[in-house]
């Protein structure tokens, strides 16, 4: 681990804090130009993350609705309702986003696989880059309006979602 690295998560509250958990809750509402542009805003107003912190898994408690849920792995999203009942499901969801242009609209599971895919890793940060098949390196660091910022370079291995690309 480089000493960047070691300073940020010891700075988050250690590693052995954190491998003590095995999920977080987040409660938030979640949006942004992107979701408007795609046409679909609102539908994480309110939401509660449940994030797995050992492997890509996550729940979205009242996304889209009070009563519905998504749950997300990388191959698979379900929309559910909140006991259980299996509203709609999309299997290898990323593929879902072939042909996409900027300007294509977004249905409900688009939205949840983007969103699902990047509070993942945004709430398994900087921990994350703990984990097997990351690699970090500090890169030259940043100098702007009289700071100087240090900087950490990580690449991520291609199991993980967020760093996948159809080809």
């Amino acid at each position: 681990m480089s000493d960047l690295l070691a300073l940020a998560v010891s700075a988050h509250g250690g590693l052995e804090r954190w491998n003590s958990f095995r999920t977080l809750a987040a409660r938030m509402s979640v949006g942004g130009g992107i979701f408007a542009a795609k046409q679909n805003p609102g539908l994480q107003d309110n939401v509660t993350y449940k994030v797995f912190t050992r492997e890509e898994r996550l729940t979205i408690d009242h996304f889209s609705a009070p009563d519905r849920r998504i749950s997300f792995v990388p191959s698979r999203l379900t929309l559910e309702t909140m006991g259980g009942e299996v509203v709609e499901v999309r299997d290898d969801p990323r593929s879902a986003f072939a042909g996409q242009t900027n300007e294509s609209p977004w249905d409900t599971l688009h939205v949840a696989y983007f969103t699902s895919y990047a509070l993942w890793t945004y709430l398994n940060l900087p921990f994350l880059y703990t984990y097997p098949g990351f690699v970090t390196e500090e890169i030259e660091s940043w100098r702007e309006n009289g700071e100087e910022w240090r900087r950490l370079k990580a690449t991520f291995p291609e199991t993980i979602a967020a760093i996948r690309v159809n080809k």
